[in-house]
């Protein structure tokens, strides 16, 4: 039978860390809806619009091989990544990320007059939404359990799940980039 002090030595149990992801992922995808549902005037879709417009072409741009084009696409997610592995605050990046996500969609479908229900839909069909979702939710709590840890003086016993989880969550986002780099590709013709 194990003492207090014993269990005190022991990173979070894995069941709850995995219990943490799927309440997470329903969470991202509840954001990423809520976006999508948000109501846009004319303007702010069409300020949305153009601001995806111009990160998309600013990453496209004299893109020759899938390689190049995929670590492009991941230099900006990478930045995803660092925001929502912020110990705390990580939590709420993923899910801000996610509300993004659904409001940039809804502009796009207003502005190029496309159906908003068969563009959710097939954004949902996706492998790399999923794969992002899953990375967000990793980040998500893994932030939230590395600010528990600092506030209970247990980061050193949390401190190498928390480095392996960004890490495999970065790794996510390389290949989602990845395919996304290579469906471009094929779809310009490169």
């Amino acid at each position: 039978m194990s003492t207090n002090a014993e269990e005190w030595n022991f990173p979070i149990s894995y069941k709850v860390r995995g219990a943490a992801y799927a309440v997470f992922m329903v969470l991202l995808i509840a954001a990423y809806l809520a976006g999508v549902s948000t109501a846009l005037t004319p303007d702010k879709a069409e300020e949305l619009y153009l601001l995806y417009n111009q990160s998309v072409s600013e990453i496209v741009l004299n893109a020759t091989s899938v390689d190049q084009l995929g670590y492009r696409i991941f230099q900006y997610e990478a930045r995803v990544v660092i925001a929502c592995a912020a110990p705390g605050l990580g939590a709420f990046m993923a899910l801000y990320a996610q509300y993004v996500s659904g409001l940039t969609l809804r502009a796009v479908a207003m502005i190029e007059h496309r159906e908003l229900d068969y563009e959710v839909a097939s954004v949902m069909a996706e492998p790399v939404m999923w794969l992002e979702t899953v990375a967000l939710a990793i980040l998500a709590v893994e932030s939230l359990i590395a600010a528990y840890a600092m506030v209970k003086g247990r980061l050193n016993i949390e401190i190498g799940i928390y480095l392996a989880s960004i890490v495999f969550a970065a790794s996510l986002f390389l290949f989602s980039s990845g395919i996304k780099a290579a469906r471009i590709l094929a779809e310009v013709g490169k």
